[in-house]
């Protein structure tokens, strides 16, 4: 994908999916739209990636994983705060897996799927968690990640 990858991506799934296709309240579209801006501030400040430039492949567990310390420590933010940016970004990498099955694979291979919910310890968060995987695996007419990469060249 392009450099603005993320820009599209993030548009789609506000207007595409959460407006249009969920008809979600504009208080949770306010939310959701809330948690990439302080993901996209994070990664500008702390990483100097400015937002212009932030790919999607810049987001990974061990960045998103600062973002929520950073939520905390820098923003004074509480612990459900928390994660409900890491639930908006969980939204946002599974419609992410389901629009574009190419990048299902860098997901589950080191990315933010990883990343777990503070203090309630109720487990791992996937954002393409293996269910989800395979329910999108099985509907794609190839079966390699070679037979993928041929199809998108």
């Amino acid at each position: 994908m392009k450099t603005t990858d993320f820009a599209v991506l993030v548009n789609k799934f506000i207007m595409e999916y959460l407006v249009s296709a969920r008809n979600m309240s504009p208080n949770t579209v306010l939310a959701y739209r809330d948690a990439i801006v302080l993901l996209v501030t994070f990664m500008s400040n702390v990483h100097g990636i400015k937002p212009e430039a932030l790919e999607i492949a810049d987001i990974n567990a061990k960045r998103v994983e600062e973002f929520l310390d950073w939520l905390e420590s820098e923003r004074s933010s509480s612990i459900a705060t928390r994660n409900i940016r890491l639930a908006a970004i969980h939204s946002l990498f599974r419609h992410t897996c389901s629009q574009q099955p190419e990048l299902i694979f860098s997901f589950t291979a080191d990315t933010v799927h990883t990343c777990k919910e503070n203090s309630t310890d109720r487990g791992q968060q996937c954002l393409c968690g293996s269910g989800e995987f395979n329910s999108i695996n099985q509907h794609l007419p190839f079966n390699s990640l070679s037979n993928i990469l041929k199809c998108l060249v």
